[in-house]
């Protein structure tokens, strides 16, 4: 699976591969939470299906940091509205609480 699209270069979607990412969705908004694991557009992205619309997140604390060797694991957690992430077997574990815009 390919989350990527000609315009990706200009930094508005992110250019994940399903190796290198994880998607989770929010089914209160409707839209799709993508941590991308690459250099070009590392971070949390959402997605908006009714306006086809990418948009780069801003979360608060500390970040996971970019790592092509181990990958990533994660889930959306619909009853505490945060998006889990995890890498090394949970050893290390980050939650993103998703607000609609980027907030």
């Amino acid at each position: 699976v390919m989350v990527k699209a000609v315009d990706w270069e200009t930094g508005k979607m992110p250019a994940a591969q399903a190796m290198n990412a994880v998607m989770g969705s929010d089914p209160v908004s409707g839209d799709c939470i993508l941590f991308a694991n690459d250099k070009e557009t590392f971070g949390f992205w959402s997605y908006d299906a009714g306006t086809r619309q990418w948009t780069r997140l801003s979360p608060r604390g500390e970040m996971p940091q970019a790592d092509q060797r181990r990958g990533y694991n994660g889930y959306f957690d619909p009853a505490r509205n945060v998006f889990v992430l995890f890498k090394n077997a949970g050893r290390e574990v980050w939650a993103y609480r998703y607000k609609k815009g980027g907030k």
